[in-house]
């Protein structure tokens, strides 16, 4: 890796922000349920359900999406994937009811679902020599891990103190800080394997 650009080098850093980025809009209402059922006039357990309907969405979307979009050059998938997860986290922000914050956020996950599936090869596997590919891939994976363990406490504790309307907003900052950060270190030209209508359970997160 001594030779590869500086961009390719810094890549897997940039892929591992984004995954961070896509666990905390998955997790975020988690964390901040009560925030949320107070803000917006609604019973704990219709806040609820924003997780409910959104596990619900990223099940449907990400062979589907996967699917769908199997065939788009990863960098360009990846940066509009985060760029419209950074919009709609800063959409959610501004949401003046719970119907409206809903309809974003299975908007949020349909999308979302597109950085997360894991096959064809995810991009860690096509930026990396195959010798290394075993090394590099694992963190971007990860990130998930990260996102809740560190993740949801901090939107926890950062809803309590600043309401839920700030952390969805601080999300979306993030956001669009990965997107910029990929669009500048991700290389192009990154193609996998085309998935077929009857492997979508290949395509899979």
């Amino acid at each position: 890796m001594e030779n590869a650009p500086l961009g390719r080098r810094f890549a897997p850093t940039a892929l591992m922000l984004g995954n961070i980025v896509t666990g905390c809009s998955v997790l975020a209402p988690a964390g901040m349920l009560s925030e949320l059922s107070s803000g917006l006039g609604v019973t704990i357990r219709d806040a609820g359900l924003l997780i409910t309907f959104g596990a619900i969405m990223l099940c449907i979307g990400s062979p589907v999406t996967a699917w769908l979009t199997s065939r788009i050059e990863r960098r360009t998938l990846l940066t509009v994937t985060l760029a419209v997860l950074a919009l709609t986290n800063l959409a959610s922000a501004f949401a003046a009811d719970y119907a409206s914050l809903l309809a974003i956020r299975l908007i949020m996950l349909a999308v979302g679902a597109l950085y997360t599936h894991r096959k064809p090869p995810a991009p860690p596997a096509l930026i990396v020599p195959p010798e290394s590919a075993a090394a590099r891939s694992p963190s971007s994976f990860s990130a998930g891990r990260l996102a809740a363990a560190i993740g949801l406490p901090l939107i926890a504790l950062v809803a309590h103190r600043h309401g839920w309307r700030t952390v969805y907003g601080g999300i979306g900052m993030i956001g669009c800080f990965s997107f910029l950060l990929l669009a500048w270190r991700l290389p192009g030209g990154l193609i996998g394997t085309p998935c077929r209508p009857e492997d979508l359970d290949r395509c899979r997160a």
